[in-house]
């Protein structure tokens, strides 16, 4: 079994990425035979990419030969170059080398060859050893990387009891690979099974896996997510600690060893109070059967069937339908044991199964929410209910908590806190695509997590937009910028529109530095249609420490092709005369002839398309031809590559800062006085509300300062002439709209009220 990179590039089961800094030749060559020396054990073909090469910024890191090290490394072990390999069965055994423009990196990506593995007994007759596939959770566990690791303690290992047989399975590996070390010390022999694992993780990567599973097991323990027959396991293990540590303190005592006595005193103090609290904690429902309705339907039509069968035995006859439905029994029956199968977690007992099982089959799905922890087993996985609190800290960001809640909670209970005139806003108004469809089948909740809404316009500090870019579609291994490099951004500041322009690599040499000048001469245009989203229906979202930040998105560009070039030339080719193709001289002369003779036929003139606008408004989506852009030219914009630390500035600045910051505010219980944090108070006006959060608040304040001043003006009875002259130049049509109701409404008042004052509107 190879060990070290090139064990990491012969576990992996999907294209992957590797970094070959510090190479040489011989190293190359050990690890191309290692690798590849053999055929993968998959079913579908993989791409491996080796890092050689890049830019100035890591040009330093490899050797200038490590491309050519690598590539008659591949050679000598059979494998061909080909440049148009892909990802397909038929690329096995070649390699390409690829200079990626847009990351500065350049690669060796290889196409392994690949053979099913043979099942086991075939092995055994035929004497192979085979490669190894991993099957069992116990050898996924241990054989895992970090990051996959702890994806399995976050989806397959969720209860307290799953955690501690992980944990010991952990230190069972450890203890064999200790012997194993120790044998080697005494330069014994180990068998073909010790050399396996010695080779395979070593203990100090499994010591980390014991810290992490150690840390998740305190932090149930703290949070009170013990089902009963977990909490009596895990008081009786804490007694056993306590009673230990007493025995040590009395022996200590005895010896008269007084520092060894107070040391021994603090974790007698911590095992007593957290047995304390896990005594008084109340014991959590164990968690939801995933896919428990199918299986409970399963069920459910099967024992229909068994009461069938017992019918017709005692009747001694049965229908042809009642035949066709007990014929259906076998394939229901493997359908639920395979079910049942995939729900059962990994490590799990068959007793807690067992009752899982059974209480899937009791519990309805309109089965009350349990005390804390883990849903109640309701033969359904439990939705997704979000509530969303504004913060008062921040007007900037909205919290939303993502909690676990009854999946038929009625949208009328959950509506926005601190509402004030008008009733509120409820969420389903605000954010209606964050309801699940009750009639689907729910999911298991995996994950919970803070949600920051966050508004990118916050003058003066930031005048930006978020703008969400749609390419066409091509293959993932071919995307755009793989041809060529975006050369400029341009920009249509009226109509929003958007237009990337790409240079395309001419030369077929192109990764070579000195064909830089030559290689480009031709462009290829992507330009843009314009996806208004005036509703605030649209918005980015970013998961970063825990927290999710949604932004809102001001304009979707969908980006095509541009041909304004080719039908320019066209034009001017069909307008022009005596202009003719010279591609097909007999072609032309026939085209003549005949045109002589009918008379001859103006060229048909060009038809020009405008591009088409779609806007999505709050009542639906509405299609609108925009007109030629007049005076709105082509402004040039300055970019960033994506791997650029400008680009990480503004993501981290614009994105992600302002969550952090409320986030910790909130913790140490205090107001951020970050610009970028500025309130946002929910009054009742819902479209201004939402324009808020999609950064358009300017007009809401000065709206919200215009209702202040009618306000003191309906108290003490002032002349309201002064609001009219108080607007400025600046005050758009709606803001008028806007101002002009709410005059209305105070003149309402008024006359109600039996007060008598002139109310004039200029112009």
């Amino acid at each position: 079994m190879a060990s070290g990179l090139a064990g990491k590039v012969r576990r992996s089961t999907e294209s992957d990425e590797f970094d070959l800094s510090g190479y040489d030749q011989a190293r190359c060559n050990e690890l191309a035979k290692a690798c590849f020396g053999e055929p993968f054990p998959l079913k579908e073909m993989v791409r491996i990419s080796f890092v050689v090469g890049g830019g100035k910024l890591v040009r330093q890191k490899y050797s200038d030969d490590l491309p050519k090290f690598m590539v008659n490394a591949l050679g000598a072990i059979g494998f061909q170059e080909d440049n148009s390999a892909t990802v397909e069965a038929g690329s096995a055994g070649k390699f390409k080398y690829h200079h990626d423009t847009n990351k500065n990196l350049k690669f060796v990506h290889v196409f392994p060859k690949i053979a099913e593995a043979p099942a086991p007994e075939q092995q055994a007759d035929e004497g192979l050893a085979g490669p190894r596939v991993l099957k069992t959770p116990e050898e996924l566990l241990l054989e895992s990387e970090e990051a996959d690791f702890t994806r399995f303690l976050q989806t397959h290992l969720v209860t307290y009891a799953q955690k501690r047989k992980a944990l010991e399975l952990l230190k069972q590996r450890i203890a064999v690979l200790e012997e194993i070390e120790l044998k080697l010390s005494r330069l014994e022999r180990l068998s073909d099974e010790e050399q396996e694992l010695f080779e395979g993780i070593g203990s100090e990567d499994l010591r980390q896996k014991v810290k992490q599973v150690n840390l998740e097991l305190q932090a149930m323990v703290e949070a009170n997510r013990l089902s009963s027959a977990e909490k009596s396991d895990c008081l009786e293990e804490l007694e056993s600690k306590m009673a230990q540590v007493q025995e040590e303190i009395a022996k200590a005592e005895a010896e008269g060893k007084a520092k060894k006595v107070q040391a021994l005193a603090k974790p007698l103090e911590v095992l007593k109070s957290t047995h304390l609290q896990v005594k008084a904690a109340d014991p959590v429902s164990l968690p939801p059967l995933k896919n428990g309705d199918k299986i409970r339907q399963l069920r459910q039509k099967l024992g229909e069937l068994e009461r069938l069968e017992k019918a017709t035995k005692t009747k001694g006859h049965a229908s042809i339908d009642e035949l066709k439905r007990l014929g259906e029994r076998p394939e229901l029956e493997e359908a639920a044991l395979e079910l049942e199968r995939r729900a059962r977690g990994w490590l799990e007992s068959d007793e807690v199964f067992e009752q899982r099982l059974e209480a899937n089959l009791r519990v309805g799905r309109a089965a009350p929410r349990g005390a804390g922890g883990y849903n109640v087993v309701s033969g359904g996985i439990p939705s997704l209910a979000y509530r969303f609190t504004p913060a008062s800290r921040s007007g900037r960001l909205r919290r939303c908590t993502a909690a676990l809640d009854s999946p038929r909670k009625k949208r009328s209970q959950i509506d926005l806190k601190n509402g004030r005139s008008g009733g509120g806003m409820r969420v389903d108004v605000a954010m209606e695509t964050l309801d699940d469809d009750e009639k689907t089948d729910e999911d298991e909740v995996l994950h919970e997590c803070d949600v920051y809404l966050n508004r990118m316009y916050d003058p003066p500090d930031f005048v930006g937009d978020m703008y969400l870019l749609q390419y066409p579609l091509r293959p993932s291994y071919r995307p755009y910028g793989d041809q060529g490099y975006l050369d400029r951004v341009e920009l249509k500041p009226k109509s929003r529109r958007l237009r990337f322009v790409y240079k395309l690599n001419q030369n077929e040499h192109y990764a070579e530095e000195d064909v830089h000048d030559e290689k480009y001469e031709q462009r290829h245009t992507l330009s843009s249609t314009v996806v208004a989203n005036p509703a605030c229906s649209y918005a980015i979202g970013v998961i970063r420490q825990g927290r999710l930040t949604l932004t809102p998105v001001r304009a979707v560009n969908q980006l095509r092709p541009d041909f304004e070039d080719f039908e320019k030339l066209c034009k001017q080719i069909a307008s022009t005369p005596g202009l003719s193709d010279v591609g097909d001289a007999k072609g032309d002369e026939k085209k003549g002839d005949a045109n002589s003779e009918s008379g001859g036929e103006e060229p048909s003139e060009m038809i020009d398309f405008n591009p088409v606008r779609v806007e999505y408004h709050a009542k639906g989506e509405k299609e609108v031809i925009a007109q030629p852009d007049v005076g709105d030219v082509w402004k040039r914009l300055d970019f960033f590559d994506q791997t650029s630390p400008e680009a990480s500035d503004i993501y981290l600045q614009h994105i992600v800062f302002a969550a952090n910051e409320a986030s910790e505010a909130e913790k140490q219980g205090l107001t951020s006085q970050d610009p970028k944090l500025q309130d946002l108070d929910l009054d009742g006006d819902h479209i201004s509300y939402v324009r808020g959060l999609c950064g358009q608040a300017e007009t809401r304040n000065k709206l919200r300062l215009l209702r202040q001043k009618a306000h003191q003006a309906q108290n003490s009875g002032l002349h309201l002439g002064f609001l009219v002259g108080g607007l400025g130049a600046d005050w758009d049509k709606l803001e008028i709209q806007y101002m002009t109701q709410l005059l209305i409404d105070i003149y309402s008042y008024i006359k109600n009220n039996e007060y008598r004052y002139l109310l004039t509107i200029q112009d």
